[in-house]
């Protein structure tokens, strides 16, 4: 048997969770009290060795790796995406919102993912909110009187260049 003032009383074999550390159990064994881990915590929760969840936008798997005579359990991104607004990219995958396109940029910092949405192409927006590209002419409101303007998306921003009709 085997006594612990934490967990109290275990019998031989016996085999038991502890109540507020997740993966750690106890074994009581030859009179005598192992405690063991046996997963990896992540938000309070334990995950089996192998086992794979989602927490927000990335895939997570619990992995052991054994290093300088220690065993570590981690929690690793198993696939790592973007998270934009309510919505999860893949790694390159491309987007369009507002007439602004964007990608997936996932970056490894030392084991650490820093995925970013990267805006790639913008384009201009008319009156009516719909997109134009470089060249496109589109009626705009330029300061309550309405326009037609050209989209140029050489630079950063996109520039407009407007003419606002003769006025008799």
């Amino acid at each position: 048997m085997c006594h612990n003032n934490e967990i109290g009383d275990l019998m031989e074999g016996q085999v038991l969770d502890h109540p507020t550390r997740p993966c750690q159990r106890y074994i009581c064994q030859n009179d005598t009290l192992i405690t063991v881990n046996s997963g990896c915590v992540f938000n309070g929760t334990c995950y089996r060795i192998d086992s794979e969840w989602q927490s927000g936008c990335q895939t997570y798997k619990c992995d052991v790796k054994f290093q300088n005579n220690t065993v570590w359990y981690t929690s690793e991104v198993k696939v790592p995406r973007c998270e934009h607004g309510d919505k999860c990219f893949e790694k390159g995958q491309e987007w369009v919102e507002k007439c602004g396109t964007y990608t997936c940029k996932v970056v490894n910092n030392n084991g650490t993912y820093i995925c970013e949405p990267i805006r790639i192409r913008q384009e201009c927006t008319d009156i009516n909110g719909n997109c134009h590209g470089s060249g496109d002419t589109f009626p705009y409101n330029c300061t309550g009187i309405p326009c037609d303007c050209t989209c140029a998306t050489d630079a950063n921003p996109v520039r407009y260049r407007c003419q606002v009709p003769n006025v008799k």
